[in-house]
């Protein structure tokens, strides 16, 4: 046993001596130690910076045209037309125009002249023109100002009105405040008030008349029905033409009960955003209640630098117009 153990304790110390001598040399000899970077590489960092906003760019490129192909609204004047059956008088720049005013100018023009065709004869003394949308604004007012500028430099008397009185927006938009003007539901209330002028002018020359309206009207599908047809006959003596710009027309009764005392109905419609079945439903309501040589007008969708925000919207209202007030003693004015 003492022969084995000793036997043992040899083999165990020459494979240690083995072990020992055994140099083990490495794969990658380390030539000297690096030096850490003092600071970051600017060539590689713009580098990684332009690729990172190109993939951006092209993921977002991507996202809108995937949204463009789903999109099921509205996509041309042709099918504009024939949704409605109406024809379609004029095509107004969409956000994001290069030259948003000379367009929105040329195509107010193009709509003046086609409202005009064939609407005025001989004793006709004056032009009611309804402007109103299916559902959403799609662009209502930039249309309806833009018609009463075009109307206001062609030499015709005109007033434009804001009869939206569930959502009105007029009177802010030209910068006006409430209770420093006198709002088209005082006159509903009060037909027989002598009318207030209110100037839009632009350039020093005076544009056209407005009626503003600032606050949503308790009831206003009866205030209309009630008092604007006596304010409509009264404005006719006055004005060549008058713009009146309404609620949209399927969610509300107001524009339905006063479409028939216009000359001429306008349906506005944003390309890219309108709903084409609701605006056949408008379409149709128009021709139920008596409109009066009805037709379409429609927006251009947004640019894609405009959605991207590389371009600025126009100068507001409140910017283009300057405003000034005649007011009578007692606040009524000589005929």
């Amino acid at each position: 046993t003492a022969t084995l153990l000793q036997q043992q304790q040899n083999a165990l110390a020459a494979a240690r001596s083995r072990l020992e001598a055994i140099v083990v040399t490495p794969l990658i000899d380390v030539m000297r130690l690096a030096d850490p970077p003092a600071s970051p590489d600017a060539t590689r960092a713009f580098t990684y910076a332009v690729i990172a906003f190109v993939l951006v760019a092209l993921a977002v490129f991507l996202l809108l045209f995937i949204r463009l192909l789903l999109n099921q609204r509205l996509r041309s004047s042709a099918e504009a037309a024939a949704v409605t059956r109406l024809p379609v008088l004029s095509v107004f720049p969409g956000a994001g125009h290069r030259n948003p005013e000379r367009a929105e100018r040329d195509a107010a023009d193009i709509l003046r002249e086609n409202v005009l065709r064939g609407v005025i004869d001989a004793e006709q003394r004056s032009l009611v023109i309804l402007v109103t949308t299916a559902e959403s604004a799609s662009g209502r007012r930039s249309v309806s100002t833009a018609l009463a500028e075009s109307f206001g430099r062609a030499g015709h008397r005109t007033l434009l009105v804001d009869a939206n009185l569930r959502n009105p927006g007029t009177g802010s938009a030209f910068g006006l405040q409430d209770g420093e003007f006198a709002s088209l539901e005082q006159y509903l209330m009060k037909p027989e008030r002598r009318l207030e002028l209110v100037a839009a002018r632009r350039d020093g020359l005076r544009m056209f008349s407005l009626m503003p309206s600032f606050r949503p009207a308790e009831w206003p599908a009866d205030l209309l029905r009630g008092g604007f047809p006596q304010l409509l006959a009264q404005w006719r003596q006055r004005f060549n033409v008058i713009i009146v710009e309404t609620a949209p027309v399927l969610p509300y009764p107001d524009t339905p009960g006063i479409v028939e005392l216009a000359d001429r109905t306008l349906l506005v419609a944003g390309m890219g955003r309108s709903d084409p079945e609701r605006l056949q439903a408008a379409a149709d309501a128009l021709r139920k209640f008596g409109a009066r040589h009805p037709g379409m007008v429609l927006v251009e969708a947004p640019t894609l630098r405009w959605q991207l925000g590389l371009k600025r919207d126009p100068a507001p209202l409140s910017e283009r117009y300057s405003i000034t007030v005649l007011r009578a003693p007692r606040r009524e004015l000589p005929e």
